[in-house]
């Protein structure tokens, strides 16, 4: 729908075109969120210039502007759902979640965030409207391109040739036969029970998180907005493939981190963790990582999955001791 009329452009002009559209949806998320964290003016000309230095020297944005791809839009939503989520307004939650899956359909799983502050209704109705979207856009470009979207769905869930940064991606890298680096050693029991392990920590912080709402504790504007970067995290160590300008999404936890630290009831420990937290995700993120087939090198690629863990593991204890 967007793409076809743009290469009309030729080319350089679409790629100009969506270029500054790109940098365009990276700008008005840094204001957007900045607008929404800050607690006072002051606060707003502090965070703005962090968040755009952060969102602009950030190696996934680099990756974006270079080959052009989807994941400024998928941020831009983002940062909408933090502050619809924040305000309760669900129904417009449920719209971007399922205008974001339009995009790229693992983006469904932020329906988490519903069920998270107990809003079960509003949950499944975005399955509903997602799934409705997806009759209308088949409707419009023709039936016999659902057999197409399946098949190439199926090729490209898993990309074994490709660098993976998700908690299966790493495990299939060290331990198992591949083109890209050599395996620690090849053993398809350490390559499950790897991934098994990092989808429990984020099994265990779903937990933690959703008995903090089954017990009521879950109701502040604050702990809504950050459910949104959570799910996010989540997202980036849970999925089968996680190409590194994925982790564009990283950007609202670790705004939000830095944000908070500025909160007047933020304790000063508190503050110098949640900075000190921030800094370590981004660095890790701001310039790329070496793929190196062997030698100790290799292991730099784990940083960014440790850095989404890192990421989601603070934001899932800022939620809760929000609320506690």
């Amino acid at each position: 729908f967007l793409f076809r009329p743009m290469l009309s452009l030729g080319k350089l002009g679409s790629y100009r075109l969506w270029l500054g559209m790109i940098i365009t949806l990276l700008i008005a998320s840094c204001v957007v969120i900045a607008l929404y964290l800050a607690e006072t003016y002051t606060a707003i000309w502090l965070l703005m210039p962090l968040f755009l230095f952060t969102g602009f020297r950030y190696w996934p944005s680099v990756w974006e502007f270079l080959f052009g791809d989807v994941e400024m839009v998928l941020l831009f939503l983002t940062c909408l759902m933090c502050i619809t989520a924040a305000k309760g307004h669900w129904k417009a939650f449920i719209l971007l979640v399922a205008v974001a899956a339009m995009v790229k359909t693992w983006m469904v799983g932020f329906v988490m965030v519903p069920l998270f502050a107990k809003q079960y209704r509003m949950a499944i109705y975005a399955m509903v409207i997602t799934i409705l979207l997806l009759f209308v856009a088949f409707f419009i470009v023709g039936w016999q391109q659902f057999p197409r979207f399946i098949e190439i769905t199926r090729t490209y869930a898993v990309q074994p040739d490709l660098i993976a940064l998700s908690a299966s991606g790493i495990a299939r890298q060290f331990f198992s036969a591949n083109k890209i680096m050599h395996p620690i050693f090849v053993s398809s029991i350490a390559r499950i029970a790897v991934t098994a392990a990092f989808y429990c920590w984020i099994g265990f912080l779903a937990f933690k998180i959703m008995f903090h709402a089954w017990v009521g504790k879950l109701q502040s504007e604050q702990s809504r907005m950050l459910l949104v970067p959570f799910c996010a995290a989540c997202a980036l160590v849970t999925l089968p493939l996680c190409h590194a300008y994925y982790f564009i999404l990283l950007l609202p936890g670790i705004w939000a981190m830095f944000a908070m630290a500025q909160y007047a009831h933020t304790r000063s420990r508190d503050a110098i963790i949640l900075v000190s937290i921030a800094i370590v995700c981004y660095l890790i993120l701001a310039f790329p990582t070496p793929i190196t087939p062997t030698g100790w090198a290799r292991f730099l690629t784990v940083l960014p999955l440790l850095a989404a863990i890192l990421c989601a593991t603070t934001l899932a204890w800022l939620i809760t001791q929000n609320n506690a």
